[in-house]
C-alpha cells in the first residue's frame, strides 16, 4: 500500500485506497448478473463463474446470497407488489484470487419509509475464506489511522453541508475493493446524506 486519496461523488463520501496487488489470479473467473423483478422492484446481485472448481463456486455463490441479504430483499419485495418499492444493484469485482462485491438495497427496505442499506462481500477465491480490509496492509493499525485522520478532516471541512450524519469514524467493516482501490461504506446512523442515503 502506498497512498491514499478522496473522492467525492452526488453528496456522498467515497474512500479510495492506492493498493498495489500482485497475483495473475483466475483467468476465466468472472461475475455474472442474476436478477427478479416485481412490479416497480428490481433485486439484482452477481454469482461467480468459471472458478474451476463446483464445490468452491456453489459455496461463493451462497455466501453471496446469504451476506448479501438477498432471501430478505426478495421476501420484501413480494409484500410490496401491489403498494411500493425495493431497488438492490451491486457493483464488484474479481482482482487477482479476491472477489469483492457490494449491493445498496434501496426503497421502502424494512419499513414504508424510504431508505437505504449497504451489504458487502469480500472473499478469497482460492478456499472461499472472507477478509477483512486490514488484512490488505502490513500494519493496519497504522493505515487506520492516518485514513482515519483524513477523513475527518475532508468531512469537517468539506462534506458537512451534505451530511445529515457525519462520524466517519470509527471505520466500518463493510468495503469493496476493486484496482483502484478501497472503498469504505458506511450505515446510514453513521454516515448519511440529506437525502437519508447510506454514505460510501
Amino acid at each position: 500500500m502506498r497512498g491514499y486519496c478522496l473522492k467525492r461523488r452526488a453528496g456522498v463520501l467515497m474512500l479510495v485506497v492506492i493498493l498495489f496487488m500482485t497475483g495473475s489470479g483466475l483467468a476465466d473467473a468472472v461475475l455474472e448478473e442474476k436478477t427478479l423483478a416485481l412490479g416497480e422492484s428490481r433485486i439484482a446481485w452477481p454469482q461467480a463463474a468459471g472458478l474451476g472448481n463446483t464445490e468452491l463456486e456453489e459455496r461463493v455463490n451462497r455466501t453471496i446470497v446469504e451476506e448479501g441479504r438477498i432471501t430478505d430483499w426478495l421476501a420484501r419485495m413480494s409484500q410490496l407488489i401491489s403498494d411500493g418499492w425495493i431497488r438492490t444493484d451491486w457493483q464488484g469485482t474479481i482482482t487477482g484470487n479476491l472477489l469483492s462485491v457490494s449491493l445498496l438495497t434501496e426503497g421502502m427496505v424494512e419499513t414504508r419509509r424510504e431508505s437505504s442499506v449497504w451489504t458487502a462481500v469480500n472473499l478469497d477465491l482460492t478456499d472461499g475464506a472472507p477478509f477483512s480490509w486490514r488484512q490488505l496492509f502490513r500494519d493496519p493499525q497504522e493505515a487506520e489511522t492516518a485514513l482515519a485522520a483524513r477523513l475527518e478532516e475532508i468531512a469537517a471541512s468539506d462534506l458537512s453541508a451534505m451530511l445529515l450524519s457525519s462520524a466517519v469514524t470509527p471505520l466500518p467493516e463493510l468495503f469493496r475493493m476493486d484496482r483502484e482501490g478501497l472503498t469504505f461504506l458506511y450505515p446510514a446512523d453513521q454516515l448519511c446524506t440529506l437525502h437519508d442515503r447510506a454514505g460510501d
